[in-house]
Parts: structure tokens; C-alpha cells; sequence
């Protein structure tokens, strides 16, 4: 029979006669506390086995590694030196007593902790070492044993060099970990305590709204008593459960009668409704079909004119006359206005299909904001206007979200706002609206002071196709859709937008969005200056400006004085001069600019040598040299974000008396150059991969095997491994797991290590993480994804952009193109590649057939790889295909199809090899070659 919770409730004395929602707190409280009491006991008997485990491996770990430091030490029986490796492996946390014997059981060196460190001990008798019976660990394949203790243990290990020359006894104390157990436990048990007051705190309050909306219920229902009707069974249960059931069967009788009146109401209805459904229907597959067009259409246009804008870019290279080159401005200019307004057409026809996704993935805040201002910066300084930005401290930097559609919302907002703005500032500010654990809900506020919207016009600036004026689109262009794309595109962001403004007096733009939570990273440190307690100087006519000056410094601990002209910092200067560290002062503040004041200040004072920064709204030409002229150590321009002002403070405040001016650009010239190995046992993947990582400036060094790659980590440092996962004598996984063996015993930092690899099949990139690489990238590299984990690296303030897929050659092309954009547009750089291919191809060939005619089939798997990662630097043609297709038939085992395959391939070689050398000779003229 079924039962429920309160079926049992009568049956406990304590609760019964008590009100529902007191007997179910109580009932969810006991609950709770069994339940964490059960996990919490199974929990700290899961940690204490498995710390111990840890820690015996861990001792077993420093053992061996004092086995084998010492090995060579005792063959040559130099006791002092077994006595200073005894007495630092002591040090190892843990340890109580380390002992170092000879086969005999003689004691060599003897190391017991102390207060203070581990000291040397000589006591005079002798061990009594394992016999051959010692007891095994399961989970590690060595003669050892241990030997249990009180609040610890013993363990063995003996030392080997070809024969086995002694044993070491190393005694280990299990006490920080049982201290450390019986601290989790009591967290825990804090935390379990915690969770179930607040836990009952929550109940009771939505139980107490529930009961009095039973209670309500209730009463409405005693209303309906008046009519007359048959009774229904009451259920038995809480005394507010009981009143409902007989309120409710009073009022079954009338309610009864009315239901004949509805049937037949709802017969109408369906009728009225299966014909609206049909019209829906209709308007629907109309609606979907007008999208789908749309769609069609705008990408149809946008095809020709991505081809339009990319043979002009590279007509721009090419040797060009003036006039030339200002038709080819024009027409990019006009190419770029038409792409504009088809993406618009575009995404507003996928987001009325309902085929436009939200991409989930981590960015920073800040660096968004920041370069989409950037871009917006010209614009707005050619128009004479002062940009802006500030974001809320509070708001974490790392989001989980869809980067590129919230930069498209700000960057049309901020278009907008600059196009529709004469005079006066236009500004965004990012507020933090909530946040918890997993979300942040940011409120985005863009601020013009331009011609302003009606109030009766308000709603409609977000409609398709629509603007708040008809003349607005005769004299400021656009088509309308700007807006409600964004309107869409923050919805789907689930926020909101609105608007409101006062014509003649400037619009504000608000939107809200919800993004998750990303994780949480340290800002990068550019120097060693202290730069909290510094006093700064701030001179800007503009108020915006000053604050969020003003905001950027305090947060890093510093204390800016705010003046609004350039006189009074001037005075400010001349009165105390040794009161401030760093001056920044405005390039364009009326009367006085920020060059006049140091002008004045160096006529007037020219002892006085603080170091100035320029901030200006955007470079003019001739600022680098009149900075120099006036010994002006900083130079910064407009929209800079709080990482650009301390980065630029750090350079100027260390800086040394020099000739040259601090830039954003001299900013990122001076950061540390990368370190990066490169193993690849191919020569021309050797050839291209250096000479991309040297043209950002990297050092590198060259590895071509594993096992080299294995011996120059052992004496020298890099940032980045690019290993090939497939070499002779030791392949990249092999390499990868004993570079990482190695960091262990030495406690050395996790190195970063990236596969290369031809191969792009299912599992290889898994097989490539389990070994210990970080990383895996596919042959031939895409550059943008090689720079993109460079930035990643060596430049911390800057975030790895968007990837652009590289356009695949069709079928049986070859395209020069191609090769130079693999070569970064580096024609020299493609010409080398070409010949060290004409002059390693016979090899790779030779190596084939080799194989081939000695049956060797691991030979030529490992031919035909080596031979396919070459030839795809080239090709992806018919060439590429039939040396895939001989890896994978010799790698099968089955060799009997080799030999057509070897002759396919020699085929296509001879037609590809005349393409190749005739492409040398034309890498000045980029064209594009269809192989027969």
C-alpha cells in the first residue's frame, strides 16, 4: 500500500501534535546529519589509507633516488660523500632516521632529525639487513620491504650498480599525516554541520511559505462550501491536509455540473484551434523559407566579396604607383563597407532560421574590452571625440561565454555612439550586477553625448530594418540592423537591453549578460618595482578620464594626486618636486598641454628628472621625436587599460637614463625572448618550424631524436618543446615520459611540451596527453595556431585570438599561396623550402623502396610517415593521398599492395616535381597551378 512521510510521522511521540513544517525540519535535519556521519567516517577512512600509500611511495621515491646518488659513492668507498647525501635526502619531510650500509650490514652514514634539520649520527653496531625473503609491495616492481612501526614504518631499498653493493633504512614518521587527517576530518565535520543548519534554515523557510498557502488554498475553498454536492474520501494526514480535502468536497458537486458546460466549450475551442494550427503552420514555413533565403543569399554575396578583399590584400604588397595604390584603398574601403552590411544581413537571417550557436569557451574581460576599443579609438579621434572605458574591479576577469558575439554587441554600440556623436566624449562602462560561485552577470553602460532618440522613437531602434529617423540613414548610412541583431545576440546571452536618451543631450545604451565563471588567474608581472605607497601626479581636463585614472592606480596601491589642467600640475611640480614618483600627464589640455608643462617644468627646473608619461587620445606624427627632444621617458595613447598603465609605470619607474622613449611597442619588444626546442628528425620540418618561431623572436635549438632532446634538458632550460611524437631511436612519447620522470626526482617545474605529429586520427592526441605532453598539434603547422601558443607563452596580457582555418587546396592542386601564407608571406623563406624538398625527396623515396625490397614493414611504415609530413608542406593532392594510403597498408602488416601504391605514388611525384620547380621561379607572381 502506498505511504509517505507523514504516514510515519504520528508514529514518533516527539512530533506528533507538532505543525507540518516543524515535523519535516526535524525529519531533514536527523536525515542529514546520518548521512554525512556515514560519508564522513567512509571519507576519513579513504584519505588515511590512501595518504599513507602516497607517503610510502614518496619515501620510496626519495630512497631510490638516494640508492642511486650514492651507488657510485660507495664503489669508491668515499664515506664523506655518502654522508652529505644521506644528510640532505634527511631533509625529505617525514623521515626520522636514514641509514646507509654495506651488504654486511655495516653502517656507512647515518643521518637522524633533528630541531633544526636532519644531523649525522655514528652509532658503532651493525644492521641486520633483509634477507632474500623480505616482503614485496604490490604496487612497485622492486626488492624492498617495510617494516611496520608505532606512528610509522620502515623501509628498505637495497643499492645496485650491476651487482648489489648495500642497503639503505629509512625510517619515517606517520604523524603530519595523521595530523592532517584528523584536520580534514574536523573541517569537514564543521563544514557537514554548517551545510545542514543552512540546509534546515531554507526548508523551514519555504515550508512556512507552503503551509500558508495550504492554509490559503484552504480558506478559498471552505468558500466554495455554499454549493451543494457529493463527498469525495478525505485524506488522513496533517490537519491542514484534512481541511483542504473537506473544503474540496464541497465544492466537487458544483464543480461537476460546470464541466458539462466545458466540454462542450472545448469542443469549439479544438475546432477554433486545429484552424489557427494550420495558419501558424503556414506563417511559420513562409517565415523559415524568407530566413533560409536570406541566408543563401547573404553568403552567396559574401563569397565574391571575401575573394574581392583578398586579392586585394595581396595586390597591396605588390609594387603599386600612387594612384594605383589609391583606387586599391578605395576599393578595400568599399569592399569592407559592403562586408559589413552582408554580416549584418547574414547573422540577422541564422538568427531568424534559429541557427545561430553560442560558443561556451574562457576569455578575458579586460583584454576583450580593451581591443575592441582600440579599434573604435581612430574613429573617434579623427571625429575629435574622448573614448573611454572602466570595468568594476569586482567583476571577475575570467569568463566562460561567447567572446566574439559580446565584442560585436559593444564594438555596434560603440560604432553607433561615435557615428551619431559630433562633439563630446563617448564612454562604456562594465558593472557588476551579480555574481556567485558559477556566474557572473555583468551590466554594460555606453555613454554618448550625440544628436539623442526621441522618447516616442525609443522602442523602435531596436526593431528590424528600422532606425529612429528615415533621415538618419541618409545622412549616417547603415541598414537598420545593427540593434536588433544585438538585441538578439543579448537575449541569447540571457540579458536584456534598453535605452535611454534626451534628444540634442546624448544616448545611453544599457545591456545586461550572464557568462560562467573561468579560472581565476594572477595578472602578469612585468618588473620588480614596488609601486604601492608611489604618489602619481595626474593631470586631464576630463573628469572621466581622472577617475578612471584615479581607479587604475589605487588599485595597485598607489596614491594619485588629480588636477584638471595643466598649470596647476605645473605648480604642483615646481612646488614639490621630490613629491611625486611618476607624473602623467594629458597630451591635449587646453591652455596648457601636456608638452608645455614639461616644457615649462625643464626651462624653470631643470634639475627636476621625474619621469613624465604622455597619454593621448591617439599619435600624431612627430610625438616620438618632441617626447625625445623633451627627455619624456613614457608615451602612451588612448584607450589603455590598467595592465598598459602599470606595465608602462613599471618600464619608466626602473628605467635607465637612455635616448629612446617608452612605447605600448617598446612595451612588448622588451619582453623575454622564448627558449623553445624543436625535436624533428626531418630537415625541412626542421627548417620551416625554426624559421616561424624566429620570426617572433624566439631562441631555438634543434633536437632530432628523443633521445637528444632527453640529454640537452638535462643541462640546459627551455620554455616550450615541440616534439615529433614519431623518430627513430626514440619516438616523442618515449622522450616526453622521461623528461617527466625526470622533473620529478630532480623537483623540477613542469615543462611545457607540445606533439607534432602528421597524423590526425581518433585517439592520437589522447595517446599524445597520456604520455605527460600538454598539448598536440597536427603537421604541417598552422601558423596562427603555433603564434597563438606562442602569445599563450611569452605574452601574458595578450589572449590567443580566433584561429582562422587555412583554405585547403582542392584536389590535386598546388597553391604558391598556400605555401606562403605557411611560410608567413616569406617568399625567401618558400623558395629554401622548396629546394631543401627537391634535394631531400630523392632520399625519402629511396627510403621507400628500401624498405619495400627488404619486407620490412616497420621500416616502411616509418618511411612512408616521414615522407607523407614533408610532402604536405606542399600538397594535398593525389601525391599526399597515395603515401597515406601506403602508411596505413604497411602499418596493416599487409605488404602485398605496397608496391602499386610506391608506383602511384612515383607517378604523381613526376607530375608534381616540374609544378614545384616551375613555382620557384614565380614566387614573386602568386599564382595557382592544377596538376593533370
Amino acid at each position: 500500500m502506498p505511504w509517505s512521510v507523514t504516514d510515519i510521522m504520528p508514529a514518533i511521540p516527539f512530533l506528533h501534535g507538532r505543525p507540518l513544517r516543524v515535523q519535516l525540519a526535524l525529519l531533514f535535519a536527523t536525515a542529514m546529519l546520518l548521512v554525512a556521519s556515514i560519508f564522513l567516517g567512509y571519507m576519513t577512512l579513504k584519505v588515511s589509507v590512501l595518504t599513507r600509500a602516497s607517503m610510502e611511495r614518496q619515501m620510496h621515491a626519495a630512497a631510490e633516488g638516494l640508492a642511486a646518488a650514492s651507488a657510485d659513492a660507495m664503489v669508491r668507498e668515499d664515506l664523506a660523500s655518502l654522508e652529505v647525501l644521506t644528510l640532505r635526502t634527511a631533509g625529505y619531510p617525514g623521515i626520522r632516521r636514514l641509514e646507509l650500509a654495506d651488504t654486511t650490514g655495516k653502517r656507512l652514514a647515518t643521518a637522524v632529525a633533528g630541531p633544526h634539520g636532519p644531523v649525522a649520527a655514528y652509532p658503532r653496531d651493525t644492521l641486520t639487513t633483509p634477507t632474500g625473503t623480505a616482503p614485496a609491495i604490490t604496487y612497485l616492481d622492486a626488492p624492498f620491504g617495510i617494516e611496520t612501526l608505532a606512528g610509522g614504518g620502515v623501509l628498505w631499498v637495497p643499492i645496485m650498480l650491476g651487482e648489489k653493493l648495500g642497503w639503505i633504512r629509512m625510517e619515517y614518521s606517520l604523524g603530519e599525516m595523521r595530523a592532517t587527517i584528523a584536520q580534514i576530518w574536523a573541517d569537514s565535520m564543521v563544514t557537514a554541520l554548517a551545510g545542514v543548519l543552512i540546509g534546515v534554515l531554507i526548508l523551514w523557510l519555504f515550508l512556512r511559505r507552503l503551509v500558508a498557502t495550504l492554509e490559503s488554498t484552504a480558506r478559498f475553498a471552505v468558500q466554495l462550501d455554499k454549493m451543494s454536492g457529493g463527498r469525495m474520501p478525505v485524506w488522513h494526514g496533517t490537519a491542514e491536509v484534512r481541511q483542504l480535502g473537506e473544503a474540496i468536497n464541497q465544492a466537487s458537486v458544483k464543480l461537476s455540473l460546470q464541466n458539462r458546460e466545458l466540454l462542450a466549450q472545448q469542443t469549439r475551442l479544438e475546432r477554433m484551434t486545429d484552424e489557427l494550427g494550420v495558419a501558424r503552420d503556414r506563417a511559420e514555413a513562409g517565415s523559415v523559407a524568407k530566413s533560409e533565403f536570406l541566408a543563401n543569399m547573404s553568403h552567396e554575396i559574401r563569397t565574391p566579396i571575401n575573394g574581392v578583399l583578398g586579392i586585394a590584400e595581396l595586390l597591396i604588397d605588390t609594387p603599386l604607383n600612387r594612384e594605383q595604390r589609391e583606387y586599391l584603398d578605395m576599393l578595400r574601403a568599399s569592399g569592407d563597407a559592403m562586408l559589413s552590411v552582408v554580416n549584418d544581413i547574414l547573422d540577422f537571417s541564422k538568427i531568424e532560421a534559429g541557427r545561430l550557436d553560442m560558443e561556451s569557451i574562457e576569455f578575458s574581460l579586460a583584454h576583450l574590452l580593451r581591443d575592441a576599443m582600440k579599434v573604435q579609438a581612430l574613429r573617434a579621434h579623427d571625429k575629435g571625440l574622448n573614448l573611454y572605458f572602466s570595468i568594476d574591479d569586482a567583476i571577475a576577469d575570467r569568463l566562460m561565454g561567447d567572446p566574439s558575439r559580446l565584442r560585436q554587441v559593444i564594438t555596434n554600440l560603440v560604432s553607433n555612439a561615435i557615428k551619431f556623436t559630433e562633439q563630446g566624449e563617448v564612454g562604456v562602462n562594465v558593472l557588476l550586477q551579480e555574481q556567485d560561485d558559477g556566474t557572473v552577470t555583468i551590466h554594460v553602460v555606453v555613454t554618448d553625448t550625440g544628436i539623442g532618440i526621441s522618447a516616442d522613437k525609443l522602442d523602435l531602434v531596436f526593431e528590424s530594418f528600422s532606425q529612429a529617423d528615415s533621415s538618419v540613414t541618409r545622412r549616417f548610412g547603415g541598414t537598420g540592423l545593427g540593434l536588433a541583431i544585438s538585441r538578439r545576440l543579448v537575449e541569447m546571452m540571457n540579458g536584456r537591453i534598453w535605452v535611454e536618451s534626451t534628444p540634442g543631450a546624448g544616448s545611453v545604451f544599457h545591456f545586461t549578460a550572464r557568462f560562467g565563471r573561468g579560472s581565476a588567474q594572477a595578472d602578469p608581472v612585468c618588473a620588480t618595482v614596488d609601486l604601492a605607497g608611489l604618489n602619481i601626479l595626474v593631470a586631464d581636463n576630463n573628469a572621466t578620464n581622472r577617475r578612471i585614472l584615479d581607479a587604475a592606480l589605487r588599485g595597485y596601491g598607489m596614491l594619485p594626486t588629480l588636477v584638471e589642467e595643466g598649470q596647476a600640475a605645473l605648480d604642483a611640480l615646481l612646488v614639490a618636486p621630490t613629491a611625486f614618483a611618476a607624473a602623467i600627464l594629458d597630451a591635449q589640455m587646453p591652455p596648457l598641454d601636456g608638452y608645455s608643462v614639461v616644457e615649462r617644468l625643464r626651462a624653470a627646473a631643470p634639475d627636476i628628472r621625474m619621469p613624465i608619461i604622455i597619454f593621448t587620445s591617439a599619435g600624431s606624427r612627430g610625438d616620438a621625436e618632441h617626447c625625445r627632444r623633451l627627455d619624456i621617458p613614457g608615451y602612451l595613447t588612448k584607450p589603455a587599460g590598467k595592465e598598459e598603465i602599470r606595465d608602462m609605470l613599471h618600464a619608466v619607474l626602473g628605467k635607465r637614463k637612455t635616448d629612446t622613449t617608452v612605447t605600448r611597442h617598446t612595451l612588448r619588444e622588451q619582453r623575454k625572448a622564448l627558449r623553445v626546442l624543436v625535436v624533428e628528425d626531418n630537415l625541412i620540418n626542421q627548417h620551416l618550424t625554426s624559421a616561424l618561431l624566429q620570426k617572433r623572436g624566439c631562441e631555438v635549438e634543434i633536437a632530432e631524436d628523443g633521445l637528444a632532446a632527453v640529454k640537452m634538458l638535462e643541462k640546459q632550460r627551455f620554455d616550450l618543446v615541440l616534439m615529433d611524437v614519431q623518430m627513430p631511436i626514440m619516438d616523442g612519447y618515449e622522450a616526453t615520459r622521461r623528461i617527466r620522470a625526470d622533473e620529478h626526482v630532480r623537483s623540477r617545474p613542469r615543462l611545457l611540451i607540445v606533439g607534432l605529429s602528421a597524423n590526425a586520427m581518433v585517439g592520437d592526441r589522447e595517446k599524445a596527453l597520456a604520455s605527460g605532453m600538454d598539448d598536440y598539434l597536427t603537421k604541417p603547422l598552422n601558423v596562427d595556431q603555433l603564434y597563438a601558443l606562442l602569445s599563450g607563452i611569452g605574452d601574458e596580457s595578450a589572449l590567443p585570438g580566433e584561429v582562422a582555418p587555412q583554405p585547403a587546396s582542392a584536389d590535386g592542386e598546388f597553391s604558391i599561396t598556400g605555401l606562403l601564407r605557411r611560410c608567413c608571406g616569406d617568399a625567401h623563406l618558400a623558395e629554401e623550402m622548396l629546394e631543401a624538398f627537391f634535394d631531400d625527396w630523392p632520399q625519402r623515396m629511396r627510403e621507400i623502396s628500401d624498405a619495400l625490397a627488404g619486407a620490412d614493414a616497420a621500416a616502411l611504415v616509418s618511411a612512408a610517415h616521414t615522407a607523407k609530413g614533408v610532402l604536405a608542406n606542399f600538397t594535398e593532392g593525389e601525391a599526399l593521398t597515395a603515401v597515406k594510403a601506403l602508411e596505413r597498408q604497411a602499418r596493416s602488416g599487409q605488404l602485398a599492395g605496397c608496391a602499386a601504391l610506391v608506383d602511384i605514388l612515383s607517378e604523381r611525384m613526376e607530375h608534381l616535381l616540374p609544378v614545384l620547380r616551375q613555382a620557384v621561379a614565380g614566387l614573386d607572381r602568386p599564382t595557382t597551378t592544377v596538376l593533370s
